[in-house]
């Protein structure tokens, strides 16, 4: 994507209050429904639309301990994502594309966020999420984790 594919998708996002810190936009950069992945940015990449507000570490957690996650299947299937005001957004099961190449289509996520660990240099955050069984129940595994910046091409999922 160029800038202007960038800007103009970025204008064309509605943003949900969830009663949080922040709002969030309702798909993700470079898709025209919440369902549709967008498009997967390199760190270097992410670095140049700067002018993209990116959750930070701290957002995504307030995310995952202040809304209900529930599972959706389906042709596109993800997570709905509700907040105690009844507000929801859904974040699609994109996968992840890394060195080892694009996996858990369908059945995991994973955003960028806008964190640097300050301990470690070419080291940052991201969110991912997962559904499959754990002990023994299906279930959506979700957190924040750090990675090698350079390693991942990742979705963006905005937020003002």
């Amino acid at each position: 994507m160029d800038h202007t594919q960038i800007k103009e998708t970025l204008d064309s996002i509605e943003y949900v209050d969830l009663g949080l810190s922040v709002k969030w936009g309702t798909c993700n950069l470079g898709a025209k429904t919440s369902e549709e992945t967008g498009h997967r940015f390199t760190y270097d990449e992410k670095a140049e639309v700067d002018y993209v507000k990116l959750p930070t570490k701290e957002q995504w957690n307030e995310l995952i301990k202040n809304c209900t996650w529930k599972w959706q299947k389906g042709k596109n299937p993800g997570c709905l994502v509700t907040s105690k005001t009844g507000n929801s957004i859904f974040l699609p099961a994109c996968g992840e594309l890394n060195t080892d190449g694009l996996k858990e289509i369908g059945k995991a996520g994973s955003y960028w966020s806008s964190t640097i660990m300050k301990t470690a240099d070419k080291w940052g955050y991201y969110f991912s999420f997962m559904y499959g069984i754990y002990n023994w129940e299906y279930k959506i595994n979700k957190g924040v984790y750090s990675t090698v910046l350079s390693a991942r091409n990742l979705v963006i999922r905005p937020v003002k």
